[in-house]
């Protein structure tokens, strides 16, 4: 009984550090965008997508953001220190991306080793996340992406 209690109450500390680390992702995208926005409101007005997932470890993140006019998919470190948090990144669309946020899906392997950017659940782009390799972008629709086969593998 008393491992049983252990358990609930170390899953519930995981949870929330889980929603900690995804907040603090969303925090600091969101007061980029409102940096780099000239008008009061002007960042709502525009077609924005933003997804965001940790890692079970907390301590990286895949991050797609579209700003309106430009599409990037983030590597990012949660713990580093401000300026330093964006590891690499991806550009996936500049435009009207053709997508919406719905179709937009990011996907860390179950070793936490890479993460992805699954658009119409098809692999655009991927980040190897220990050697700190990218593959993919530049989303097209109906192209076909530029991902190797041995990293595609990994999320099947």
């Amino acid at each position: 009984m008393r491992n049983l209690r252990w358990k609930i109450k170390r899953t519930t500390q995981l949870n929330r550090r889980d929603q900690t680390a995804n907040q603090r992702v969303k925090h600091h995208l969101r007061t980029k965008q409102e940096q780099n926005s000239n008008l009061p409101g002007q960042a709502n007005e525009k077609n924005e997508i933003w997804v965001a997932v940790t890692r079970t470890k907390n301590d990286l993140a895949g991050v797609f953001e579209f700003d309106g006019e430009v599409g990037y998919f983030y590597l990012y470190r949660n713990q580093a220190a401000e300026g330093k948090r964006i590891v690499s990144s991806i550009h996936i669309v500049s435009g009207t991306p053709g997508f919406e946020q719905a179709d937009v899906e990011i996907r860390w392997t179950a070793e936490g080793a890479v993460v992805g950017l699954f658009i119409y659940s098809v692999l655009w782009a991927a980040f190897d996340a220990i050697h700190l390799t990218k593959f993919g972008g530049n989303y097209r629709s109906h192209g076909k992406p530029e991902i190797p086969d041995k990293v595609a593998s990994c999320f099947q």
